[in-house]
């Protein structure tokens, strides 16, 4: 595909295209029978479908894909967060999606403008491997897998399961590198975001004197390889902007030597 005339490669210009031979026969066993719900909902008839990307901002099964407009109210019905020029934002907003329920799946790709797709229109199916955007929400639920109390209690206890996490998380930044993205970045994109979750549920804990909360969250960073210093800088940025002063210099040391407490047992085998 990278040498068909047209191929751009997506934003890193290497960004994988599969073509899909044989689609029907293959998703009877990896979609009727092992997951019929999820292939249902995907299958189902346009005027369902277009009723559920309107009221939810994703596509049927599959919640973890927001739609281009999600999040921008009114401003999303004649525009997207797509790049590109005026024409596809309004392509990709709510009315485009509307619209694209009238037309062959094969106008589609030719209005986006995907030349890497042209060349097999009506042939096969085709799909673009991972992207940036793809990956990061998955990965963030891995990494709170092994964060939560509850699930890492089972990644302790099951090799079987560690190995699955693992082959998981191995998988998706593989795809990631073979698409000319840079695994090690998006990682530590999806570990900010996990990280941002756990301060959060720290800081409400704090101003709520829940010293269970606080030890859970404080737990949960310690996983992440959470450090002390950044706990405290986030802790200190919350409580200037909700209060309108500054944390004392006690509070923050009072804090920094809890968080350092927790960590010395966990060096001595993972906290409960």
């Amino acid at each position: 595909m990278r040498e068909l005339p047209g191929y751009t490669g997506g934003h890193t210009g290497e960004r994988r295209v599969y073509i899909q031979f044989g689609k029907q026969s293959y998703e009877i066993l990896n979609g009727w029978l092992e997951n019929p719900k999820r292939t249902f909902l995907r299958k189902t008839s346009m005027p369902v479908k277009l009723v559920w990307e309107q009221a939810f901002e994703s596509s049927p099964g599959s919640p973890e894909f927001s739609l281009p407009f999600k999040g921008m109210g009114f401003a999303g019905l004649f525009s997207s967060r797509v790049d590109g020029n005026p024409f596809l934002k309004l392509w990709n907003s709510r009315v485009g999606f509307a619209a694209q329920k009238f037309l062959p799946l094969s106008w589609n790709t030719l209005v986006q403008g995907d030349m890497e797709s042209w060349a097999f229109i009506g042939t096969a199916p085709m799909s673009k491997g991972m992207a940036q955007t793809r990956a990061i929400p998955p990965m963030t639920r891995l990494l709170e897998t092994y964060a939560e109390t509850e699930s890492f209690g089972r990644l302790k206890t099951s090799a079987a399961v560690r190995a699955n996490l693992e082959r998981m998380t191995w998988s998706y930044l593989r795809a990631l590198e073979r698409n000319g993205y840079d695994p090690d970045s998006i990682l530590v994109s999806a570990k900010g975001l996990v990280m941002r979750k756990y301060y959060q549920d720290f800081f409400d804990g704090m101003t709520r004197n829940d010293q269970a909360a606080m030890d859970k969250a404080a737990k949960a960073l310690i996983r992440l390889n959470g450090t002390a210093r950044n706990l405290g800088a986030s802790v200190a940025s919350r409580y200037k902007k909700k209060y309108k002063t500054k944390l004392s210099p006690d509070q923050r040391a009072a804090l920094m030597d809890a968080f350092e407490g927790l960590r010395v047992p966990f060096q001595k085998g993972p906290p409960e």
